[in-house]
C-alpha cells in the first residue's frame, strides 16, 4: 500500500495541531535513487483501551508518505472507543481486528502472523512514529541489506505529547548491548520479519518480549543504525507498564531469564559469552537492589548478590557501595 495524503484521512480532531494532526512527510517517488523497489514494511499496532492515543499512533504511521506499506492494528477487545477510531481508518490498513486475545506478545504475533514485509516493527497504541521514520529505516536498509536489526534514536513524549529527553541511536554490538552502554527504544528499532519467525516469534513475556527478540538478533547478526533526526517519539505516562515502579523486579528477573537462556546456548561464540555473562551480572545486581528494600527478603538479596559475584566479581566490588546506598541504576 502508498501512504495516503493528509487531506486523504478523515480531519484532526478539534484543537490537534502539528505532527501528526496537520502535517505530513512528503510522499517518496516509486523507487529508491538508485532505482531499487523501497522495501516492504510492515508495522503492527498491538491496543487494548488506549483510546486516548490510538488515533494519534495511527496517523503518524499513516502519514509517513511511504510507497509500500502494511499497516495491521490488533486489538485485544477494548470498551473505551478504540474500535471506533480504528474504523475510521480502517480502509487504509491492511488488516485490523478487535478480538480477545492473551496479552501483548500475542496481539503482536498475530498481526506479524498477517504480515510479509522484509522489515517489521511494532509501534504500540501510545507511541508513535516521526516524520520521515520510514524513509530512513528504508535508507538503512538499502546501505546494510544484510543487518538483522535497523536501530534508531527515540525521543521520550508525555500525555500530553511534550517533548523530553532523547534516546541516542548509537553502534549496537553485543558488548554495548548486554553491558547497557545504549538503549534500546523498543518503537525505534525495527528487525527482519524473517528473524522473527527464526527465533520462534515473540515468547509470553510481559515485560521483555522485546529483549528477549532483540538480543536474539544481536548475538545471530549484526544491527545498521538509524541516522538522522528520531525514528519514534516514546509516550511515558503514568498507565505505561514499564513506568510503575513495581514493575522493575519482574521486569529485571525476565531479562535475568532471557541472558541465561542465551548463555547456555551452545551455538554463541565465547567472544560474546563474556558480555552475557556482564548483562547477568547486571540484572542480578538490579534484582538484589530492589529486594534489598524490603525487610522480608533481605536474605534473597544477599543471593543474588552472591549470584552477581559469580558472574563479575569486579563489577560486584565496583558497584557494592551504590548498591547499598540505593544508587544502582545501570
Amino acid at each position: 500500500m502508498r501512504s495516503p495524503r493528509l487531506l486523504e484521512l478523515p480531519g484532526p480532531p478539534a484543537g490537534k495541531q502539528g505532527w501528526p494532526w496537520t502535517e505530513e512527510t512528503s510522499p517518496l517517488p516509486e523507487f529508491g535513487e538508485d532505482g531499487r523497489a523501497w522495501p516492504l514494511i510492515s508495522v503492527v499496532t498491538p491496543s487494548y483501551n488506549q483510546g486516548e492515543f490510538i488515533e494519534e499512533t495511527i496517523r503518524s504511521v499513516l502519514l509517513q508518505g511511504y510507497p509500500n506499506l502494511e499497516y495491521i492494528v490488533t486489538d485485544g477487545g477494548s470498551n473505551d472507543g478504540s474500535v471506533e477510531i480504528i474504523k475510521k481508518y480502517h480502509r487504509w490498513l491492511t488488516y485490523w481486528t478487535s478480538e480477545k486475545d492473551h496479552g501483548q506478545a500475542d496481539a503482536i504475533n498475530k498481526g506479524l502472523d498477517r504480515a510479509s514485509g522484509v522489515l517489521a516493527n511494532w509501534l504500540n497504541s501510545d507511541d508513535l512514529l516521526y516524520l520521515g521514520a520510514l524513509k530512513r529505516v528504508a535508507a538503512a536498509y538499502f546501505e546494510d541489506e544484510n543487518a538483522l536489526l535497523y536501530n534508531g534514536s527515540a525521543l521520550r513524549i508525555d500525555a500530553a505529547g511534550t517533548y523530553g529527553s532523547p534516546y541516542a541511536a548509537n553502534e549496537l554490538c553485543a558488548e554495548s548491548a548486554f553491558e547497557g552502554k545504549i538503549p534500546l527504544p523498543q518503537p525505534a528499532i525495527f528487525f527482519k520479519r524473517e528473524s522473527w519467525l527464526q527465533h520462534g516469534k515473540l515468547k509470553s513475556f510481559y515485560y521483555a518480549m522485546d529483549t528477549d527478540l532483540f538480543f536474539s538478533c544481536i548475538v545471530s547478526g549484526h544491527a545498521r543504525t538509524v541516522t538522522g533526526h528520531p525514528v519514534a517519539l516514546m509516550r511515558i505516562h503514568g498507565e505505561a507498564k514499564t513506568a510503575k515502579s513495581e514493575a522493575l523486579k519482574p521486569m529485571f528477573m525476565e531479562r535475568f531469564e532471557i541472558f541465561s537462556a542465551l548463555s547456555r546456548d551452545p551455538h554463541i561464540p565465547t567472544r560474546i559469552k563474556k558480555h552475557i555473562y556482564y548483562g547477568l551480572n547486571r540484572e542480578s545486581l538490579r534484582i538484589a537492589r530492589v529486594m534489598a528494600r524490603d525487610k522480608g527478603h533481605r536474605q534473597q538479596a544477599l543471593l543474588w548478590l552472591l549470584r552477581a559475584f559469580r558472574y563479575s566479581p569486579k563489577n560486584t566490588l565496583f558497584r557494592f557501595p551504590d548498591l547499598v546506598l540505593g544508587h544502582y541504576h545501570r
